[in-house]
């Protein structure tokens, strides 16, 4: 009996931690725990709900037909760095995600996370689909902000990300195919090439998407190789980016940076030609 009372009062405890941080008004995303406080989340937030790049929603059904769910994500690549050394620095504690001022869930980090994602799940019974939708209205209000303060050649931001998060919702589908040319036929991902070959300027952003964030090797790299050969039919083939001592007669292609150093040199000749024959 003793026991269930300590155990009570603790959880006890734990939530008042909690409910304290709704005295502040926290912007939506991942926070700090922070041990030994009366409010113990922190005020600064690590990530905000406008600094996700994708948010995709899982869900999995229960013997009994209940369906689980769980939002999964990855963090804009300028902030990757910085998800990876918050979790590195809490490596054995907890982070919390909160939303309207509600911890909705905090896991324990175990190991530092470098590939920029993160998941969302709760037991508590909030209804994640609807703040899944809610989450994505929120990434689309930033996104539209950013288009409206762009300036220069990249004007379509707004666009641009809603096409990049179709086609990473479209490659995540499970058991769809194994051939890339299944995938090259999709709505998403033919939308998202024509944008980029109307928008040259934007393979810079195609640089800093998830379609760089692993291997080449795999479907990811057939996609480059077919929207990048689209518009510059001479550049070489990124598949064979890590195959040591492999190389065209024209390049010698060894790492993911000389890679992108290639293309940016074919877009400069390209924008020279385009200036020349204006000017004539």
């Amino acid at each position: 009996m003793k026991a269930s009372k300590l155990i009570m009062l603790l959880l006890a405890l734990h939530c008042i931690s909690y409910c304290n941080a709704q005295t502040i008004e926290r912007e939506n995303g991942w926070y700090y725990i922070m041990e030994g406080r009366k409010d113990s989340i922190s005020k600064e937030s690590i990530i905000t709900v406008k600094d996700f790049a994708f948010l995709r929603l899982d869900s999995f059904s229960y013997s009994d037909n209940r369906m689980m769910y769980m939002i999964v994500g990855t963090i804009n690549q300028s902030l990757v760095s910085r998800w990876a050394d918050a979790t590195e620095r809490s490596i054995g504690k907890r982070i919390c995600f909160v939303f309207d001022n509600k911890v909705i869930t905090d896991p324990q980090v175990n190991a530092r996370i470098e590939s920029g994602t993160f998941s969302i799940s709760t037991y508590k019974g909030y209804d994640l689909k609807t703040m899944f939708r809610r989450i994505r209205e929120e990434m689309d209000v930033e996104e539209e902000r950013i288009h409206c303060l762009e300036k220069g050649d990249l004007t379509d931001i707004f666009g641009y990300k809603k096409l990049e998060r179709a086609l990473f919702e479209e490659l995540q589908k499970p058991n769809f195919s194994s051939c890339a040319e299944d995938y090259m036929k999709s709505e998403a991902y033919l939308n998202y090439k024509t944008f980029i070959g109307k928008n040259p300027d934007y393979i810079e952003r195609l640089f800093q998407s998830f379609l760089f964030k692993s291997s080449p090797q795999g479907l990811y790299g057939y996609l480059i190789d077919d929207i990048i050969k689209e518009k510059y039919p001479d550049a070489p083939s990124i598949r064979g980016n890590f195959r040591e001592g492999t190389g065209s007669k024209d390049y010698d292609i060894l790492t993911l940076e000389d890679y992108q150093k290639t293309i940016r040199k074919l877009m400069d000749i390209e924008r020279s030609k385009n200036k020349s024959e204006l000017s004539r």
